[in-house]
Order: structure tokens, then C-alpha cells, then sequence
């Protein structure tokens, strides 16, 4: 299958702050946002929360800014994410822990925050998700047993047909496509956000998320056609790639999406009426002699 193509992110742009000057002496990037860090640590321990979200953002942003990923970012974000869920945040909480797990695929605390925010806005089916995904990657935890165990009690049975069904449905969650299924879902919600408010934000993470899909299930249809669409348009600064679009798209094509062909005629006749404006707008040589 087609490698998605990598692209350069635009720095996040919402949120309580954006960024600042170091709080301390920092002699590298690293250390002035380990510092941010230490920081919001800090409130956070004292009570101050929001002060620690402030600090967290700050070092967000900073991560951004410099192109800064993985662990340190994630830890942030996992951070944050505990910060919004003492504030009771708990929608913005769970945002912050799945984009810290995007980050650190491997951060406990992580697959604990983003289960408890979503055991905490009531959705147990999530919350069994969340459970099982972390379980799968980090091997026995008791925390996240217990927690999958509290949210099959407390998922209503009627929204399955029967028993057998509604344990499949939990067991389900750590099967390849489930988790595909799930990340798309999140993705394409966060691309429709982007495209209401240009949240750069919003396309960072949707972006993040369709490429984690796509190393799931390289076939699914809603990250094919959602970086295709990202990238035949150009969002935000990510750069305009045609030819990259079309290879996406002709991978969904070849899995049997009808979506995707559209977009490969739409295609198609866009570039054909750029040749031809080019056509007419090209100045003409006059060969006859005066």
C-alpha cells in the first residue's frame, strides 16, 4: 500500500496561551520546554489549575513551534489533560490524552486519562475501548482492567441484541479495524471542525490521527480520502500536493470506493481547466512579418 506522504505541520494557534517566554533559564529547546513543564507541574500540584494548563500550552505551543514530537510532547499533553479533568473539562481532557497517545503510543498514564475522561462524560463503550487498546499495548494493568470492567457494567445492554453480542462488542474494540474505525471517526470529526473554524489545531490532529489510522489499516477508506482532501487543497500550511492526493485516492479506488472516484474526476477536471485557462492566458508568438 501507498505510504502516506509526510508533511510539516502548522503550529497550533487556540487554546489558554499561546507561547511565551521561558519561566527559567533554559539553555536548549528541550530544556525551556521541560522547564514549561516543571512549571505546570507545580500549580498543578499547589491547586492553581488553570495556571497549570497556561504553563502546559505554553509548552505545547513551544513543542510546536520548534517541531518538537513524541514523548516530551505527549507528556504534555497528558499532562494538560489531568489539569482539564480537575477543572472538570472532561470533553477537552479527552481530546489532550488521545493526542498525547498519538505522541507516546505507550504512555499508561495516557490510556488511563483518556479512559477516565471518557468513563466521566458517560461513554462506557469508549471508555471499554480505551481500556482494551491500552491493555493490548501495555500488558496487564490492573487500573485499566478494573476500569474496562466498571464500564462494561455500566454500558446499557439494549444497545446490543444479546449477551453474546455485547461482550463481542467490548472484546471487539482491539481488533485492528475497531481501533481504525475509531481514530477515522476522530479524524474526520476534527477535519469538519477545522474546515467550520480554521482551527489549525484541529487539522494537526486530524492529520496525526488519519496517518495513525493508516498504520492500523492501510485500506481504510475515511484516511485515504481524508488526506487526499487535505492534501489536493492545500489546509492550512500543510502544502498543496495533487499527485500525492491522487495516489491516495487511487488506493482507496482500488478497494473499492466510489467516494474516492469521485474525487479522481473532480480531479481530473479541475486540472483540466487549469491547462486550459494556462492555454488561453499564455501570450502568443506572432510569426508573421510585418
Amino acid at each position: 500500500p501507498t505510504t502516506p506522504p509526510s508533511m510539516t505541520l502548522a503550529p497550533a494557534t487556540s487554546g489558554e496561551a499561546g507561547y511565551r517566554e521561558k519561566p527559567m533559564e533554559a539553555e536548549t529547546a528541550m530544556e525551556q520546554v521541560n522547564s514549561f513543564k516543571v512549571e505546570g507541574n507545580a500549580k498543578l500540584t499547589s491547586g492553581d489549575l488553570m495556571a497549570a494548563v497556561e504553563s502546559y500550552s505554553c509548552g505545547i505551543a513551544l513543542c510546536q513551534k520548534l517541531k518538537i514530537s513524541g514523548k516530551s510532547l505527549g507528556q504534555l499533553y497528558v499532562n494538560r489533560a489531568q489539569a482539564r479533568a480537575r477543572l472538570e473539562q472532561h470533553e477537552l481532557a479527552l481530546q489532550d490524552a488521545e493526542a498525547g497517545l498519538l505522541e507516546d503510543t505507550e504512555n499508561g498514564r495516557g490510556f488511563w486519562r483518556a479512559a477516565s475522561s471518557a468513563m466521566s462524560l458517560e461513554r462506557y463503550d469508549h471508555c471499554a475501548a480505551l481500556c482494551m487498546r491500552g491493555i493490548k499495548v501495555l500488558g496487564d494493568s490492573a487500573a485499566l482492567e478494573g476500569m474496562l470492567e466498571e464500564a462494561r457494567s455500566r454500558m446499557d445492554p439494549t444497545e446490543t441484541s444479546t449477551a453474546t453480542e455485547f461482550e463481542k462488542s467490548v472484546e471487539e474494540a482491539t481488533s485492528v479495524n475497531a481501533v481504525a474505525e475509531e481514530l477515522s471517526q476522530r479524524a474526520v470529526s476534527l477535519l469538519q471542525s477545522y474546515q467550520r473554524e480554521a482551527n489549525k489545531e484541529d487539522l494537526q490532529r486530524a492529520v496525526k490521527l488519519f496517518q495513525a489510522t493508516l498504520q492500523e489499516d492501510p485500506q481504510n477508506e475515511e484516511a485515504l480520502i481524508g488526506l487526499g482532501d487535505i492534501l489536493d487543497a492545500g489546509m492550512g500550511d500543510i502544502p498543496k500536493n495533487q499527485d500525492a492526493a491522487k495516489k491516495l485516492w487511487l488506493q482507496a479506488v482500488d478497494h473499492g470506493s466510489q467516494r474516492a472516484q469521485v474525487k479522481l474526476c473532480l480531479q481530473g477536471l479541475d486540472l483540466f481547466a487549469q491547462a486550459a485557462r494556462k492555454a488561453v492566458t499564455a501570450p502568443r508568438s506572432d510569426s508573421a512579418a510585418s
